[in-house]
């Protein structure tokens, strides 16, 4: 019997040559919410072509989404001031330092983790803004918790982590193999004549 070595790769773009873009769901052995919509196409030397998106949801599905790299911790927090759902101000320290990293943007979701195993991340809402500035004392987000699903934080120190947003960041679909279904939604003849894909390593 012999031993093969499996590697794990990430499909970023498609390319199709045709006559027009087409609408395209991609799904692998690891996850089942790629798509790209024919809209997002750009025509490039006669080719169209197009980042490969990520639906996910919200909230996040621990079997999809957590096991990827588009899932960042944060670290426990100090205080929160939820005084104004719709602007939850997440604090953490500064001695000693938990770094909010540049990862993060607005528009990403937040999740969190509560003792005492914080294991279980729980979607609180949306960052809108991010404030950092060790000088001054400043090193905090503010959560809109008011959007679909959200929920306010019940602990002070609790443990915060973010997934980026996943159409946005276009991170791709990860998997072994890829399987892909084109639809044309065209109504004229519309000729196909190959797809290409860009395949990376993944490196976890």
């Amino acid at each position: 019997m012999a031993l093969t070595k499996l590697l794990s790769e990430i499909f970023k773009t498609l390319n199709l040559e045709g006559d027009h873009p087409w609408d395209t769901t991609m799904v692998t052995d690891i996850q089942n919410t790629g798509f790209m919509s024919a809209s997002w196409y750009e025509q490039k030397e006669g080719s169209w072509y197009a980042f490969v998106r990520n639906s996910g949801t919200t909230p996040a599905d621990p079997t999809q989404n957590y096991p990827l790299r588009s899932l960042n911790g944060i670290g426990r927090s100090v205080t929160v001031d939820t005084t104004n759902p719709a602007a939850v101000v997440i604090n953490f320290p500064i001695s000693p330092l938990v770094q909010i990293g540049n990862i993060i943007s607005i528009g990403d979701n937040l999740y969190i983790a509560y003792a005492p195993l914080f294991n279980v991340p729980i979607f609180i809402g949306k960052v809108t803004n991010i404030v950092v500035n060790y000088p001054s004392g400043n090193n905090y987000l503010v959560v809109d918790t008011t959007v679909p699903s959200g929920s306010l934080p019940t602990a002070p120190d609790a443990y915060y982590l973010f997934i980026k947003n996943s159409i946005a960041e276009s991170h791709g679909v990860l998997g072994h193999y890829c399987v892909f279904t084109l639809i044309n939604s065209q109504t004229v003849k519309t000729e196909l004549f190959a797809v290409n894909s860009e395949v990376m390593k993944s490196f976890p």
